[in-house]
C-alpha cells in the first residue's frame, strides 16, 4: 500500500509525521500544527485544522501502522518453521511455502525497527530456499544466527550437515547443533543423532546417536502431553 496519503489536499507521508509545536495547547485540538519529515525540519504549515480534519489524519496514521503490523504477522504466518522454539505462529511445511508472498511480507516487516528482525530474516531465508536461491538463503540464515536467533543456529547446522546449499562440514554442524540445543531447540537433538548415526563418518558413534535420539523423543512426548 502506498504510504503517502492525500489529507486536506496536502500529501503527507504519515510514517514521518511529526508534531513539532501546537499553537493553542489546552484549547482542545490545536489550530495549527507544524508537519515535518524530521525533527526540527518543518516543511509546511497546515492552518486552522478542525476536528474532522485532524480525525482524517489520525485515521490515515492508524491505517498505515495497521498495515505494517499486518506485514509482520504475515511474515510469521507464511514462514514459521516447526523447529523454532520461539515461534509465534503455526509451522508451515516447506512444500507449502509461498515464496514470493513470504519474501515480500518479511521485507516489509524488516522496514520497521523491532526485536523480531532475526526471526523475520530467518523466515525470509525459507522463501529464498523455496525459490532455489540458496546463496541468499544461506546469507540470511547466517545473519539471523549471528543475531543470536536459536532456530537460525539450528538451520545453519542443518545446512552444514546436509551439504546441499553449502559445503558439508560435520565439525561445524555438531558445534552448531549443540549450541542450538543449549538454547532450547530440541530438534537439534535429532540432528546430533543423525550425525552420530552415519556409519561412513568419522563422527559415527552408535551410543551417542541413541542418547540424542532418546532426548529428542522425550522432548516430543513432553510437548504432546502438555
Amino acid at each position: 500500500m502506498c504510504m503517502v496519503y492525500c489529507v486536506l489536499g496536502v500529501h503527507i507521508d504519515v510514517r514521518m509525521l511529526y508534531v513539532v509545536s501546537p499553537t493553542s495547547m489546552g484549547k482542545g485540538l490545536p489550530e495549527r500544527w507544524t508537519i515535518g519529515w524530521r525533527i526540527g525540519e518543518p516543511i509546511s504549515i497546515i492552518s486552522s485544522l478542525n476536528a474532522d480534519q485532524m480525525r482524517n489524519i489520525l485515521i490515515a496514521m492508524m491505517i498505515t501502522f495497521a498495515t505494517e503490523a499486518a506485514a509482520e504477522e504475515q511474515c510469521d504466518v507464511l514462514g514459521s518453521l516447526q523447529a523454532d522454539s520461539m515461534a509465534v505462529a503455526d509451522p508451515i511445511d516447506f512444500a507449502n511455502i509461498e515464496p514470493l508472498a513470504l519474501i515480500d511480507a518479511c521485507d516489509r516487516a524488516l522496514t520497521r525497527d523491532g526485536e523480531n528482525k532475526a526471526r523475520y530474516i530467518l523466515h525470509r531465508a525459507r522463501g529464498y530456499l523455496r525459490l532455489g536461491e540458496s546463496s541468499k538463503a544461506i546469507a540470511d540464515i547466517k545473519r539471523s544466527h549471528e543475531m543470536g536467533y536459536p532456530a537460525a543456529t539450528f538451520a545453519l547446522a542443518t545446512a552444514y550437515f546436509l551439504g546441499d546449499d553449502t559445503a558439508q562440514n560435520f565439525v561445524k554442524a555438531e558445534e552448531l547443533f549443540l549450541q542450538a540445543y543449549d538454547k532450547g531447540v530440541f530438534w537439534a537433538a535429532r540432528g546430533l543423532s543423525s550425525i552420530y548415526s552415519d556409519e561412513f563418518s568419522d563422527f559415527f558413534n552408535e551410543q551417542k546417536s541413541v542418547e540424542w535420539s532418546t532426548k529428542f523423543d522425550s522432548a516430543v512426548r513432553k510437548i504432546e502431553n502438555q
